[in-house]
């Protein structure tokens, strides 16, 4: 089984095992257990990194509606994705959480290679309305649906993470007789936060009497982890922040539970990344129902940027890989885009799937047992069950020389091979054209302090809360 788990706006110290004033003990014992991605990579928003994710290829192939948060068609119906490749392989396909890759029904997940979907069809959302938007005549509201119907009510009065996390232990306590795949797009830790607890009725707002405090924080139980940590947080926007993701990580440890109940937690891969970095601060003027001016309410890192930038901030984030049957505890110091997680998920089936001859080149050398810098990326624990040659160490790679340091190194994220066999190191090339589009590239470095390169600024501000 796989199981695929994007959570949302989630920077790189907003989870425990990158910051100790985070309390996330499940997605902690996970990456501890498992495979830590230390140079994980993403795209700077959330629609292109789904993109890049469901298709493993650039956003940018797709045109410029992918190069950002868009409502429109991210890809073409009969574009290869992850679910579709999983169908094709006899896998049994759900998601519950955020789509974003078309927020109309004629464009849905069911029809790129999911069974069954539930969640938004659009971005974020209200956490217990489930609303795009705070105005109600917004294009593509309502939005929460089952297999593209919206649902009457919205199933209002529920947070999101817990609406996810039910259908999630529901499908994977289903019985069946073959393996499934299970993508969980969780909305959490995106505006607007809003953590009530068992105040349903009672929006999340300052407490009238302290407003250093929200109302009813001493009585919600995801304020007060049991090691004290939220609540040793001095800053109030950055407690709500903390109660949001020790939310989030609570809903992870009941599909954990549900896995070991029924005796799938073995033979289960668990993928995990953020979808791009950090927001920091919130509008004013609040674009979502229930919304809350909060400022710099991320833990603070020393990653340059934060969402929508391509500075270190705002796409080098927390992913890991836990397979408990086949993957023993490690640190992967290679750089991995989420881009590379198609064709390494790929090579772990056998090539039946017609997805593989459509994506290109890569999935056709994983087909003959080598790879080219995309996957298979694990080491295996026991000997004769690789799943194909490993990748080449990253100093073995070609590397660039650019930016305003010099030497500084830079790897390229995938490599492929031109027409005549001429090597064109990191840089895509255009079926209509004989000349590449620029090498996209990420930076190799051990951790957090090494800060990126300064080649590149900032994006369009307008764009940075959807």
């Amino acid at each position: 089984n796989v199981i695929v788990i994007i959570t949302d706006d989630q920077g790189w110290a907003d989870i425990g095992y990158n910051n100790p004033a985070v309390y996330t003990p499940n997605l902690d014992r996970l990456a501890r257990e498992g495979a830590t991605l230390v140079n994980n990579y993403v795209m700077p928003q959330c629609t292109p990194t789904r993109v890049a994710l469901m298709t493993g290829r650039y956003p940018g192939r797709f045109g410029t509606q992918a190069l950002a948060a868009n409502n429109q068609p991210a890809f073409p119906i009969g574009t290869a994705t992850m679910a579709s490749m999983f169908k094709e392989s006899g896998y049994e396909t759900f998601m519950s959480g955020k789509w974003h890759l078309g927020s109309i029904p004629e464009h849905g997940p069911n029809h790129f290679g999911f069974d069954g979907s539930h969640g938004s069809l659009t971005g974020a959302i209200g956490m217990y309305d489930h609303r795009y938007h705070a105005k109600a005549d917004t294009p593509y509201d309502p939005t929460w649906h089952r297999n593209h119907k919206i649902i009457p009510g919205h199933e209002d009065g529920t947070h999101v993470t817990d609406l996810t996390r039910n259908e999630a232990v529901r499908f994977i306590k289903q019985e069946r007789s073959g393996p499934f795949f299970l993508y969980l797009p969780f909305h959490a830790p995106h505006l607007p936060l809003d953590e009530r607890g068992e105040f349903v009725d009672t929006p999340t707002q300052p407490d009238p009497e302290n407003p250093k405090r929200w109302l009813n924080e001493d009585k919600i139980k995801w304020f007060n982890d049991p090691q004290g940590l939220i609540q040793s947080e001095p800053s109030r926007d950055k407690r709500l922040l903390l109660a949001t993701v020790h939310h989030l990580d609570s809903a992870v440890g009941d599909v954990l539970k549900a896995l070991e109940e029924t005796g799938q937690r073995k033979n289960t891969l668990i993928m995990f990344s953020s979808d791009n970095g950090p927001m920091v601060s919130s509008s004013k003027k609040g674009n979502y129902p229930n919304s809350i001016h909060l400022v710099k309410y991320n833990q603070p890192s020393d990653l340059r940027g934060r969402k929508l930038d391509v500075w270190e901030g705002g796409i080098h984030v927390a992913g890991f890989m836990n397979w408990p049957a086949r993957i023993k505890p490690q640190r992967i110091e290679e750089v991995v885009h989420i881009v590379d997680w198609f064709p390494t998920l790929a090579s772990l089936r056998s090539p039946r799937s017609d997805c593989l001859g459509r994506l290109g080149p890569v999935p056709a050398a994983l087909r003959h047992g080598h790879s080219r810098g995309t996957g298979p990326l694990l080491d295996l624990e026991h000997a004769g069950q690789s799943l194909g040659a490993a990748p080449r160490r990253l100093e073995d790679r070609p590397i660039f020389q650019g930016g305003t340091q010099q030497g500084q190194r830079l790897a390229a994220v995938q490599s492929e091979t031109g027409p005549g066999g001429k090597k064109q190191h990191g840089c895509v090339q255009s079926k209509d054209s004989q000349r590449p589009s620029p090498p996209l590239c990420a930076p190799t470095h051990p951790g957090p302090k090494n800060k990126m390169v300064e080649t590149q600024g900032r994006i369009d501000e307008s764009r940075r809360s959807d």
